[in-house]
C-alpha cells in the first residue's frame, strides 16, 4: 500500500488423521498475523483458517485442498481508522494421470 511496507507470517499445522488405499488424509489449520508502518500508515491483521487436504502417497502431491479463513484488519492511514473482517474460502482438486 504506497510505500508502506507489509509483514505477514502464516503459521500452517498439518495434522494426519489417516491413511487408506494410498491417501493421506491430513487437517489443516493456519494463523495469520501482520504488522505494518510507513510513511502515515499502520496496518494490523489477525487471524486463522482451517481445512483439508488428501494426499496421494505414490505420486507425492496432494490431490484436494480446502481452506476456510477469517481475517481482521485495523488500518490507520493520514489519522483515519478503518477496521475490516474477511473471509474466505478456497479449494482445489488435482487429478493425476500417467504420461
Amino acid at each position: 500500500v504506497g510505500r508502506v511496507n507489509l509483514n505477514i507470517v502464516i503459521t500452517t499445522t498439518y495434522k494426519l488423521k489417516s491413511i487408506s488405499n494410498g491417501i493421506a488424509y491430513f487437517d489443516i489449520t493456519q494463523v495469520f498475523s501482520m504488522n505494518g508502518e510507513g510513511m502515515s500508515a499502520a496496518f494490523k491483521v489477525t487471524g486463522n483458517g482451517n481445512g483439508n487436504m488428501t494426499y496421494d502417497i505414490k505420486n507425492r502431491y496432494y490431490t484436494q485442498y480446502g481452506l476456510n479463513a477469517k481475517l481482521n484488519m485495523d488500518m490507520k492511514i493520514d489519522g483515519e481508522s478503518m477496521s475490516m473482517k474477511m473471509e474466505s474460502s478456497s479449494s482445489q482438486t488435482v487429478d493425476i494421470t500417467a504420461n
